[in-house]
């Protein structure tokens, strides 16, 4: 089992916990344990799986927990959460959603943008401005737009984040015939470390990645991937840093869109 889907799991299993407990005649609402799990879920990933499930839900009255959810330390919640109140369509939103526009993280700025997009869209009652509809058909080959990738290290080269797009490129080929065709990925490179211990020299990359539906930009799930390359000190030169780091990367893009074929083979007829 994959990371997210032990998130997932983790959020559907908590309440049933709760409810086989004697002090506990009844687990909350999922309403009630969304909006607890966004406040208080000490994981982001747990954090911005709530604020998806609040923006599927669509209901009005999670505005007010998904706005505070625009201050949340981690970007992917702040993005998630934006593109939460796009799909909820609640014109109060509009401030904040200006606001984030002017994040500082650009993905984050992409998705309140989309939000703020969906909320016109609403008002002036085009079709596009119904909430993303569940991934649910299947077409002969899928469309699946790479956006340029991004880095939350401030370590990688631009060069990093290109192989890194190519990467992704590369792993979403095998996902044809297996899914409804326009989506897009997002993406950033979220940890790049260079150690020393004992007789090893070790490069570690982490990467994200989130799948959204390219007409709407809903998010549809969230995925990571880590991996570690290590070579021998006696060995090691500085020029060979860099082709560690493209190992290190290759692997780590492997496991995360691993997790996203997963979920689309489980959740598409």
């Amino acid at each position: 089992m994959g990371p997210l889907a032990a998130v997932m799991l983790a959020l559907a299993a908590g309440g049933a916990a709760r409810a086989s407990d004697p002090a506990h005649a009844a687990a909350p609402d999922p309403f009630t344990e969304a909006t607890a799990t966004l406040a208080d879920a000490q994981s982001y990933k747990v954090r911005a799986q709530a604020a998806l499930v609040l923006g599927r839900r669509g209901e009005a009255r999670a505005t007010p927990y998904l706005l505070r959810a625009l201050d949340d330390p981690s970007a992917p919640v702040r993005a998630v959460a934006a593109r939460a109140l796009g799909m909820i369509g609640d014109p109060s939103a509009r401030k904040r959603l200006e606001a984030a526009t002017r994040d500082r993280d650009p993905f984050v700025r992409r998705s309140a943008s989309a939000a703020l997009a969906a909320l016109s869209d609403r008002a002036s009652g085009s079709p596009a401005s119904v909430a993303a509809a569940p991934l649910a058909r299947s077409l002969g080959a899928v469309t699946i737009q790479v956006k340029p990738m991004g880095d939350k290290t401030h370590k990688a080269s631009v060069h990093l984040r290109e192989h890194m797009r190519r990467f992704v490129a590369r792993e979403v080929e095998s996902f044809r015939g297996s899914a409804a065709h326009g989506f897009a990925i997002d993406g950033a490179i979220r940890v790049l470390d260079l150690t020393t211990k004992g007789p090893l020299v070790s490069v570690t990359c982490g990467v994200e990645l989130i799948l959204s539906a390219g007409s709407s930009g809903a998010i549809i799930v969230m995925s990571t991937g880590e991996a570690t390359v290590e070579r021998r000190v006696a060995t090691f030169r500085s020029g060979m840093q860099t082709d560690m780091e493209q190992e290190a990367l290759a692997h780590a893009v492997r496991g995360a869109t691993d997790e996203l074929r997963q979920h689309l083979a489980a959740n598409v007829p």
